[in-house]
C-alpha cells in the first residue's frame, strides 16, 4: 500500500490487492521452510500479523523516502528557475507541486523499476528475512534509526542531484549582474 509505483493514488485498490495476492502465491513455496508455525493463541497470531504489517509498511516507506530525493531535487530546481510559484496537479501525491518537479515524475517511476524497488524479487525477499525474521516482532528503535539515516541520505541525494542546476543558476545570475 505504501510502496512507490503500486501505492500511488491513481492505482486502484483492486490492482494492489491482486498484486499482493499474486506476490504471496509466488513466494509461499520459495519461503515456506523459513516461515514459523501458526501460533496457537489468537493473541500471538495478531502480534505476528502486526509485526509483519509493520515490516511491510517500513520497507514501503523506505522506498518512498528514497524516491523523495527526486522531489527534493525538483523543488530546488523549481526554486532556482523561478517556477516554484506555478503549480500543477500531481497525481502521485494527490496534491499540487511545482512545475519544475513535473519532469521528474516519469524519472521517479523509471527509477523505481530500474532499481527494482517496486518489484521485490524472491531472492531479495529471502535476504530480508534474515534481518527481519518472520514471526518475531521487529525492533522499532532499529527501524527508526534506519529511517532517519535513509531520510537524511535521500535529502542529501536530492541536493546533489540539483547541484549542477544550482551552480549554473549562480553563474547565470553572476554573469547578469
Amino acid at each position: 500500500m505504501i510502496l512507490p509505483g503500486f501505492g500511488e493514488a491513481y492505482v486502484t485498490p483492486r490492482i494492489r490487492l491482486l498484486f499482493a495476492l499474486a506476490f504471496g502465491i509466488l513466494l509461499t513455496p520459495l519461503l515456506q521452510a523459513r516461515m514459523p508455525l501458526v501460533p496457537q493463541s489468537p493473541y500471538e497470531l495478531f502480534l505476528m500479523l502486526g509485526g509483519e504489517m509493520l515490516v511491510g509498511a517500513f520497507i514501503g516507506l523506505l522506498a518512498r523516502i528514497i524516491l523523495m530525493s527526486l522531489h527534493v531535487a525538483g523543488t530546488i530546481i523549481a526554486q532556482q528557475s523561478s517556477l516554484a510559484v506555478a503549480s500543477m496537479f500531481d497525481p502521485s501525491n494527490g496534491g499540487q507541486s511545482a512545475v519544475g518537479e513535473q519532469p521528474a515524475q516519469p524519472a521517479r517511476g523509471d527509477a523505481v523499476l530500474r532499481a527494482r524497488a517496486a518489484l521485490p524479487r524472491p531472492r531479495g525477499a529471502g535476504a530480508e528475512l534474515r534481518h527481519l525474521p518472520a514471526g518475531q516482532f521487529p525492533s522499532v528503535s532499529d527501524m527508526n534509526l534506519l529511517q532517519v539515516r535513509v531520510a537524511a541520505d535521500a535529502f542529501n541525494l536530492g541536493v546533489l542531484l540539483a547541484a549542477p542546476h544550482m551552480v549554473f543558476s549562480l553563474l547565470f545570475y553572476l554573469a547578469g549582474a
